[in-house]
Order: C-alpha cells, then structure tokens, then sequence
C-alpha cells in the first residue's frame, strides 16, 4: 500500500482469503497546513463482488481497486493534529 519508509503517511490492507472482508489502516505522521485531497486504493478484493462499509455506503470491488476511496480529511472547524489515523473495515454484501 504505502511504505513507511517514503513519506509522511502509511498504509496497511488486509484481506481475508475468500476475499469477503478487508481491512486498511491508514496514518499520518504530521499534520500538514494545506492538505490536498488524497485517495487510497484497495488491492486484492473481488472484483465483482459489493462491499458494505460500515455506515451502509456499497462500493463495487472494482471501483475500490481502480478508483479508490478519499482519505477523510480533518474538518476545518477543529484542530489538526499529528499522528492522525483512518481505518476502514468492509464486507461483501
């Protein structure tokens, strides 16, 4: 996914074998001033498959893979701060 050792974020997937749930960890190090929109893409799902995360939004497994998600920014109305994390956990409908 993205390596530790490159730059300021990081992240690790996890993917179940029948390829029915995955997990993503995501983080970033420092907070920056201006933070431009980033997406994160999954690898190793199936891509026909639907996948729920879990506020009830559906994703297909291939736009997961091709298009990605956006990595949740922090809200301009609160403080940014280092060491900041997402996780997203999904299952196959």
């Amino acid at each position: 996914m993205k390596s530790p050792f490159e730059g300021n974020a990081t992240a690790w997937s996890f993917v179940s074998k029948d390829k029915k749930e995955t997990l993503i960890f995501y983080f970033e190090v420092l907070a920056k001033a201006s933070k431009s929109i980033s997406v994160i893409k999954f690898a190793g799902l199936d891509e026909t498959a639907v996948y729920l995360d879990s506020d009830g939004n559906q994703f297909g497994g291939d736009e997961l893979m091709n298009i990605g998600r956006f990595i949740p920014a922090v809200s301009v109305y609160t403080v940014q701060t280092d060491f900041t994390s997402h996780v997203w956990h999904l299952k196959q409908k």
